[in-house]
């Protein structure tokens, strides 16, 4: 090898190695995973409304039982939420 091919070859090595010490460190930085905004707004305006029986945002429809409880159904994966409303 010559003596520019071994330069290239450490730099090259020596920013490979930077970029591997330096991954965790930018992970550790990283937002925490937060739950789907459509399912946090659909369980909050539950919880906010108690009189309300039956609301959706026209991708998903939450119902509470008869304890109180919210059941909510999986919106598609291409909807594009609404205003979220109260059905009954």
């Amino acid at each position: 090898m010559t003596n520019a091919r071994l330069t290239v070859a450490r730099l090259y090595a020596a920013l490979m190695l930077a970029v591997c010490a330096l991954s965790p460190a930018l992970a550790d930085d990283a937002a925490p995973a937060v739950p789907a905004p459509e399912a946090a707004t659909l369980q909050s305006y539950g919880a906010g409304n108690l009189t309300c029986l039956e609301w959706n945002d026209g991708c998903a429809t939450c119902l509470r039982d008869a304890s109180g409880a919210a059941h909510c159904s999986t919106p598609g994966i291409a909807c594009q939420p609404k205003e979220i409303a109260c059905a009954r």
